[in-house]
């Protein structure tokens, strides 16, 4: 049995309590926030006669954006800060995930695809604790605009100093809520078309003669797995749009709402049986041993796992990159969907 693993850093611990607001005094920056200056923004190119300007945010709240944003906060290093870069705009701050430290080694450094692009711009860019939300700390970057991913709390305190344009993990859908915010709406339809464009062509050049079917699954434990479902969630959209075919019967299942359908006993494994190759995110419940899924003698039966057209994605950089798909990074992200490929093509 050929296994192909692929990552070695870390996985997306969960996106909830980005938005509950620390007390004022609780969180401390990683980097200090007072008066940053300011970083390359759109104003060369957004006409200010456009503005002010009503945008429509994620969760379908208004917010009125008075002039061309100067001095953008980026609450995270998620899909807020992964769209403003897209668009070749940096923020003036921007949050970190505290436990990406342990795969960066440091605080201060985020993803590659990440420190890429903030090196193509010369202002300096402060760097916060990105797993709570300090107003005191935001308020001290003086922002303009403030963008972070939709949640109930805290609200009400961040659109006091600025408009909050609330986000959703859907990279497209982003893209075109901020590009309206910053006036480059031309810009973010045009990426949105090219990333797709580099997608539905990432299998060409392995000539298959049929749409293969692949199975996207995750597991913390032996016993359980976890399929994704649906195109609500970005590493099933994807592959599919990458041309694979999807297994019908687990799919039916999934739902916008719920894309992901968790907990499926390794008893009826079988109903990854059909697929030609699997995509397995082996997280672990302790985020570095194998969960043993994989040496699950159940598991070890399916027809991909046996013909070696199995790919583990361990806790890391590349499984990250998956669950959070944006133009920075999608080349980066369709390495795996080359080496799927690659399988299908030498089987």
């Amino acid at each position: 049995m050929k296994i192909n693993s692929i990552s070695r850093r870390s996985f997306l611990i969960g996106t909830s309590g980005l938005l509950s607001v620390a007390v004022l005094s609780s969180c401390v920056a990683v980097q200090p926030a007072a008066a940053p200056a300011a970083a390359s923004q759109p104003a060369a190119s957004a006409v200010a006669a456009g503005y002010p300007r009503d945008v429509t945010d994620a969760i379908g709240l208004v917010s009125t954006i008075a002039a061309p944003p100067q001095r953008i906060v980026c609450l995270c290093n998620l899909w807020d800060l992964d769209s403003v870069l897209s668009l070749g705009v940096a923020p003036v701050q921007f949050g970190i995930r505290a436990f990406i430290e342990a795969y960066t080694g440091s605080p201060l450094i985020s993803w590659e695809w990440h420190e890429t692009a903030l090196a193509k711009f010369d202002s300096e860019i402060a760097r916060v604790n990105g797993d709570t939300v300090n107003v005191e700390t935001i308020a001290l970057a003086q922002p303009d605009l403030i963008i972070g991913l939709s949640g109930k709390e805290g609200v009400e305190q961040l659109t006091e100093l600025a408009p909050f344009i609330q986000l959703t993990p859907n990279w497209r859908e982003n893209l075109r809520i901020v590009g309206a915010a910053l006036a480059l709406e031309e810009q973010a339809a045009q990426l949105i078309e090219e990333t797709d464009a580099r997608i539905a062509t990432s299998l060409d050049e392995f000539n298959l003669d049929t749409a293969p079917t692949i199975a996207v699954i995750s597991c913390y434990d032996a016993v359980t797995f976890n399929f994704f479902g649906h195109p609500a969630d970005g590493r099933f959209d994807l592959f599919q749009r990458a041309g694979f075919a999807m297994l019908e019967d687990l799919t039916a299942q999934a739902t916008a709402e719920t894309p992901v359908i968790d907990g499926i006993s390794i008893e009826v494994v079988e109903q990854l049986a059909p697929a030609d190759v699997i995509v397995l995110f082996d997280y672990s419940s302790d985020s570095v041993n194998p969960s043993g899924l994989v040496t699950n003698p159940l598991f070890q039966q399916l027809p991909a796992v046996q013909a070696g057209r199995l790919i583990v994605l361990t806790q890391g950089e590349l499984a990250q990159g998956l669950s959070t798909i944006s133009p920075l990074n999608i080349d980066f992200c369709l390495t795996v969907v080359r080496q799927a490929g690659e399988l299908l093509a030498a089987s």
